[in-house]
């Protein structure tokens, strides 16, 4: 993930994935994702708010940033040393081999539209940035990215 702040109160994200050789994060790097576009992130207001972090994990009380964001028009795109691109049940997808015989694919949903005014939230705990989506009273994760 890239993040520039070309003005006061307004970020440039760039996210970007990397799938690494064995399912551990260990290894070489065989897949990069990426959708090719930045999201501009207008801080709006830093609020407390229950937030869930993951799958599974209770709501927890979180000092968060919130945000409004802006997304141009975006093409997910997956390259590297494991990927495939294949057709399954009449769907494009990328498919990413791992070390032991396991794979994952990604549905190649084609050209995303662009989307303005996108109602979110950040929050950093330790070495973890989370994107968050508001769902009802809460927010709930739909990003998280660490530094290795």
């Amino acid at each position: 993930m890239a993040i520039t702040s070309p003005s006061d109160n307004t970020l440039k994200i760039a996210a970007r994935t990397e799938y690494y050789k064995s399912l551990n994060c260990t290894g070489a790097v065989i897949a990069t994702e990426t959708d090719g576009m930045e999201v501009t992130a207008i801080y709006v207001d830093t609020v407390d708010a229950s937030v869930v972090l993951g799958r599974g994990k209770p709501a927890v009380t979180a000092k968060i940033q919130k945000i409004t964001a802006n997304k141009p028009q975006a093409t997910r795109t997956i390259t590297g040393t494991g990927v495939s691109r294949v057709v399954q049940g009449g769907k494009a997808q990328w498919c990413i081999a791992f070390d032991g015989g396991s794979s994952t694919c990604i549905a190649d949903d084609g050209p995303q539209p662009a989307e303005n005014g996108v109602a979110g939230a950040l929050y950093l705990q330790d070495n973890a940035f989370y994107e968050l989506v508001p769902n009802g009273s809460l927010y709930e994760a739909y990003g998280r990215y660490v530094k290795k």
